[in-house]
């Protein structure tokens, strides 16, 4: 089953390959999620889901903006908006090229290729969800090696800072007095 794959400057559809088992006579998809899981990430640029899927250098930028505080439905917005300039840029490219090699069909080329602005086109644009799914499944695949990494790391000192002091709000009622002595009162000890 045909697939489409998000990239960074614009959609491409990834059609798979299909195996078929001799003796249960069933169809797998090439690009099954199940079966990528199984091969080292260097052969795979992609992340798929069961319809559609992100390419890594997609998946990249999506995880610098997160960083830069906006939201996935705004990157969603961002990704639309440069699929469209790069539709509308490949249009003008094709047209001057038409245009220079003076091709007899000329106007009926122009009429094909007409321009589609963003109320006209539903641009398919990578969900929510898809990134979400992206998201989540790299950080499992590399969950391990960051646990080993961090297991391994020895803490050589202990910072607080500004959130140490919000411990000012926990504390408990004195059995005595009823108090609040709160934890400023209190020694902690490391």
């Amino acid at each position: 089953m045909p697939r489409i794959i998000f990239y960074i400057g614009n959609p491409v559809v990834l059609i798979p390959k299909l195996y078929r088992c001799s003796g249960e006579h069933r169809e797998i998809d090439g690009c099954d999620p199940d079966i990528l899981k199984q091969l080292p990430d260097a052969y795979v640029e992609f992340f798929t889901s069961h319809k559609s899927g992100v390419t890594m250098h997609l998946l990249q930028l999506c995880n610098q903006l997160l960083s830069s505080g906006l939201s996935l439905c705004s990157i969603e917005e961002i990704t639309r908006q440069r699929y469209e300039h790069n539709y509308n840029e490949m249009k003008r490219r094709f047209l001057k090229y038409i245009s220079i090699k003076k091709f007899p069909k000329l106007p009926e080329c122009r009429e094909n290729f007409k321009h589609i602005s963003s109320t006209e086109m539903d641009w398919p644009v990578p969900s929510v969800n898809l990134f979400l799914s992206a998201i989540l499944s790299k950080f499992k695949k590399e969950e391990d090696t960051f646990k080993k990494l961090f297991s391994s790391l020895a803490a050589e000192w202990l910072a607080c800072d500004h959130t140490y002091k919000s411990v000012a709000s926990v504390g408990f009622h004195t059995s005595t007095d009823g108090k609040w002595p709160g934890l400023n009162n209190m020694k902690v000890s490391l």
